[in-house]
């Protein structure tokens, strides 16, 4: 029987696998697949981890098979459909989808109970980047991801498997060049991004990172003067009486530290009980520009100011919150705490308000802190570093070599008492040789050598009383003034109270308290064991 003629209607074609790039994702597809859905599921590992973390790593036995599956879905189907290679359409589209998963995750921050932490971008990028920017680039990237995973799941339908031709050349390039390079360029793009987004006065965080941390300082000075001299005029709408806890706040706008931007925040207190008509206060508000919000307490203006009341039994409290700038408003901080200051009253009248840098007395004595005593009166008063000098002009190797034989070291709390019974007499009070003083009596504080590593040797000196206040309140100016006669610099004083240092070093501070008058003193660090 012969056999019947070859005609095209009973040809079976069976396409052939294609050698190239085509062929290449198609024996890499599966494993991409569940590389990514892993990727997902822990990527945060890779981070700073958060509670999100945890979240994935409990949900990851659902997120991989799941995101493993829908992600081999579309090549499942090619073979069902008896495809032996890929598509070139989807050639083009498969390592943009790829690309944009990746994209999507790298946007998102961690998430802490203390605060964020920094996005895959910012990691990649080593700069900030605002979390506008990162939602933008996670809702581009995630409606990118699902177009191209829709696109390939309709093209694997419809797609008939016929033969391919191999793309040349320049078309793989671009085919897998172009995602790699949106991969590479996305971090740095974000974080140029966020570097021209102006503050609310127009700067960008481009310009404020070439700004000197002083002229930065000058500027944060400029804004606080600018908004006491409106919070004084709101006090004046309050109360016309006198207000204490008048204070100052430079906040890191975002709590994450990642970004760097500050708002001020300036608080005050009514120093007697006030009931605030709140209708006319608002009255008064809107000769400003501000409006009521829906939160009753709150008034804010256009330019991202917002005044808050807090009412209470013993007064009202008004906050007074600026827009945000940008600028590291940690650095600020420390800036000012490092810079020579003043001393402010306890209370000011409604159009009165400390000038910039001024810390309470009380706070000055309390907070032997390095901080607190570098910025008023510019010494070290905490640690010595290995090779530096202490008050006496001795080094630490040859205190240690002498040991308990430091004829030096047996008079100076007899010395430090001296200066401070002399500051008491002056005040016009008196102790007796053998009175208990606080914070534990007379005693040493050591504080450990810096890069040391070693035991407790280097010291000072801290001594506090309150004596009986006098009959007429303290001229704190006319003692100011007599000490700074007597050879005593650094010399600052308020209302209230005042702070200077010794020639030999010691620092004084004294102030009105509530039970009387404190004084209080501190040495300078030694090297030595006490």
């Amino acid at each position: 029987m012969s056999e019947p003629p070859t005609t095209p209607e009973n040809v079976h074609h069976h396409p052939q696998p294609v050698d190239g790039f085509q062929s290449w994702l198609w024996q890499a597809w599966p494993l991409t697949s569940w590389i990514l859905a892993a990727y997902v599921a822990f990527h945060r590992l890779l981070f700073a981890s958060g509670w999100e973390t945890l979240m994935f790593l409990l949900l990851s036995p659902l997120i991989v098979p799941a995101i493993g599956l829908i992600e081999s879905l579309p090549r499942f189907i090619l073979r069902r459909r008896k495809h032996v290679t890929l598509p070139t359409p989807m050639a083009w589209i498969l390592p943009t989808h790829w690309v944009f998963i990746v994209i999507a995750t790298l946007s998102f921050e961690g998430s802490t109970d203390a605060a964020p932490t920094p996005s895959g971008l910012s990691v990649f990028s080593g700069q900030p980047i605002m979390e506008t920017v990162e939602m933008a680039f996670a809702g581009v990237s995630l409606l990118v991801a699902l177009a191209t995973g829709t696109a390939l799941l309709v093209l694997s339908i419809v797609s008939r498997p016929r033969g391919s031709k191999p793309m040349n050349p320049l078309r793989v390039s671009l085919a897998a060049g172009v995602p790699a390079l949106l991969l590479v360029c996305a971090p740095m793009v974000a974080a140029g991004a966020t570097s021209t987004i102006p503050d609310s006065e127009g700067t960008t965080l481009r310009e404020i990172r070439t700004m000197p941390i002083g002229e930065q300082l000058v500027l944060v000075e400029k804004r606080y003067e600018e908004m006491q001299h409106e919070f004084s005029t709101i006090r004046g709408f309050a109360d016309t009486g006198d207000w204490v806890d008048v204070d100052m706040v430079i906040d890191s706008a975002d709590w994450s530290g990642s970004v760097e931007r500050y708002q001020l925040e300036l608080f005050a207190t009514s120093a007697d009980a006030i009931a605030i008509d709140k209708d006319a206060f608002t009255q008064d508000l809107k000769s400003l520009g501000y409006e009521r919000s829906t939160y009753g307490t709150r008034w804010e203006n256009p330019n991202g100011q917002a005044i808050e009341l807090n009412e209470y039994e013993t007064g009202a409290q008004l906050e007074f919150h600026s827009p945000q700038w940008w600028g590291d408003g940690d650095e600020l901080r420390d800036r000012l705490d490092a810079s020579t200051g003043a001393l402010k009253s306890d209370r000011y009248a409604a159009d009165a308000y400390p000038v910039f840098g001024a810390v309470a007395p009380a706070e000055l004595a309390n907070e032997w802190s390095e901080r607190s005593w570098d910025r008023y009166l510019p010494y070290n008063y905490l640690d010595l570093e290995e090779e530096q000098a202490d008050a006496a002009g001795e080094f630490r190797e040859p205190v240690r070599e002498r040991g308990s034989e430091d004829a030096g070291a047996a008079t100076r709390p007899d010395d430090a008492r001296a200066v401070f019974d002399g500051v008491v007499s002056l005040l016009g009070g008196s102790l007796s040789p053998d009175a208990v003083l606080d914070i534990d009596r007379r005693r040493w504080e050591n504080s450990y050598a810096g890069g040391s590593g070693g035991g407790a040797d280097q010291y000072f000196i801290v001594l506090q009383h309150t004596i009986a206040p006098p009959e007429e309140h303290t001229d704190w100016e006319a003692v100011a003034d007599t000490l700074a006669a007597d050879g005593w610099s650094d010399v600052i004083s308020s209302r209230d109270g005042l702070a200077a240092r010794h020639p030999t070093g010691d620092i004084v501070v004294a102030y009105d308290g509530p039970d009387g008058m404190v004084v209080a003193l501190r040495t300078p660090p030694w090297w030595g064991s006490a």
